[in-house]
Order: structure tokens, then sequence, then C-alpha cells
């Protein structure tokens, strides 16, 4: 079974060509733990992060800070892959869709005490961009002071789902609709 894990370290400053400073794909087993992505930037997809059929995945105590990506997920980006994403800040984070965390195509995400701070999009999703039959499920979740045209916090289409528990939303803002979440063709609990 392929597997890679990363920890206690610090990505800072770096720039990738198309998917993440840091790409994982078809993998059985991910895990970044106690690590820094500072200030990197894709040209593309996942700024820090780029996560691809990723089996079992985990992002545990970490810090994502001032990381951007010309379309999806400022600072990372889950496609077709099933991750935790456990007591983990991400802050100042840029993207065209998912200013912090994009989720694609029949991913599955769970986070656990995690916090998503001043993070912006261009288009959809400030925070968290929620599509294509994705599902996330948030416990002890913090969305602030972030903002996107649709879905200032959270954006959710196609058939994607949500469901959240001591969930805290302050001072998001969206330039057309949903400050804090903007569901299309979604479900939300």
């Amino acid at each position: 079974s392929d597997s890679c894990d990363i920890s206690s370290s610090t990505f800072l400053n770096n720039t990738a060509a198309q998917l993440g400073v840091v790409q994982m794909a078809d993998a059985d087993s991910v895990s970044i733990l106690d690590s820094d992505f500072g200030f990197n930037s894709a040209e593309g997809i996942g700024g820090a992060v780029y996560l691809n059929n990723i089996r079992q995945g985990q992002i545990f105590n970490s810090h994502f800070y001032n990381n951007s990506a010309t379309t999806y997920g400022g600072s990372i980006a889950a496609l077709n892959s099933d991750v935790s994403i456990n007591s983990t800040t991400i802050r100042n984070s840029f993207a065209n869709s998912g200013g912090a965390l994009y989720l694609f195509q029949l991913s599955e995400v769970s986070l656990f005490n995690c916090s998503f701070v001043s993070s912006q999009a261009l288009d959809s999703g400030g925070a968290i961009y929620v599509g294509d039959q994705s599902i996330l499920r948030g416990d002890l979740v913090t969305l602030s002071s972030c903002e996107g045209p649709y879905g200032g916090a959270l954006y959710m289409s196609y058939k994607s789902s949500a469901a959240f528990r001591y969930l805290k939303a302050e001072n998001n803002i969206a330039g057309f609709s949903g400050n804090v979440i903007l569901l299309s063709r979604s479900s939300f609990h």
C-alpha cells in the first residue's frame, strides 16, 4: 500500500506551477502532523496541499497561513479523497473558489476543532467550497471574517451535503448572497 507521512515540518514561500506545493495522489494513507504551511502558492489548485484519490488522509495540529491558489483551494484542495482535519487553523488564504478549503469529486472531509479565519474567494466559498457530491462534517468549527461574493464562509453545490455541530460563524461577508452559507442543489444539517 502507498503511504506518505509529513510531521513537524515547515513549508514556507514555495510556488507550484499547477497543483499544490505538496501533492499527494493515489495513496492508501497520508498524514500531515504538527506542520506549518505559510506564503505558498499554486498557479492552479491547492495552494499548499493538493490531495487526489486518497483513501485515508489526516491533517492534525497544523497551521496554514497566507497561502493562495489561482483557481481552487487557497490552502487545501481535496478531490475524490477521504480526509480528517483536526486541531488545525487556516487563515488569510485566497483562491477563486474555496478561499481556504476546496472539496470536489465525491470527497468526504471531517473537521474537528478547526478555525478558518480571514480567507477570501473571488467567486464562491470565502472559507470552504463543497461540490460535486462531496460530504463535509464539522464539530467545533469556527468560520470567522471570511469573504466571497457567493457564500461568504461556505458554498455548497452539485448535490453536496454538510452537517455541523457547534459551528461558530461570525463576521463573514458575501457580496451577493449567503453571508455565511449558500446552498445550490445541496443539503445542510
